[in-house]
């Protein structure tokens, strides 16, 4: 019996052209030196190195500088349809994203948001997230959540 042969045709595209993915124990290592990252309070995923009000997991998930103050926030809230638009990494592959609504700071519920749209950033590094809201109600507040998953 004869054997059959297959040919597949791929097209070829440079990967190195793609983001590559990173773990945030990676990004730790590149804003921090050894010394810095045996202190959990300087270098930790809670933390805020620059103390801009930013946590080194925001920062790091939002693709900002830990060791440069922000000014502006990097999350915005549109008046106009509702929505929530904030800045990503698309090289933070350990974490998840989600947004949250309270109405007094102290209890915090998940927002089930639908149909969030991802625009490519200035930069392959970066994407902006905009989120349609449900209607708020009144004296709500709302926060955009980076949670690590460890197992990454």
């Amino acid at each position: 019996m004869g054997k059959a042969m297959a040919l597949a045709l791929i097209d070829y595209f440079d990967l190195g052209a793609l983001p590559a993915m990173r773990t945030f124990g990676r990004w730790q290592t590149e804003h921090f030196d050894p010394i810095e990252l045996r202190f959990e309070s300087l270098s930790g995923p809670d933390s805020d190195a620059d103390q801009d009000g930013i946590s080194n997991l925001l920062e790091y998930g939002m693709a900002t500088n830990p060791r440069e103050y922000d000014r502006a926030p990097p999350v915005t809230v549109l008046q106009g349809d509702g929505s929530l638009t904030f800045t990503r990494s698309t090289t933070a592959g350990d974490l998840s994203w989600r947004i949250e609504q309270s109405a007094d700071l102290q209890s915090w519920g998940t927002i089930l948001a639908r149909d969030w749209r991802v625009a490519a950033g200035k930069d392959l590094a970066q994407e902006t997230v905009h989120v349609p809201l449900p209607s708020p109600s009144n004296g709500s507040f709302l926060r955009v959540v980076a949670v690590l998953d460890k197992d990454a």
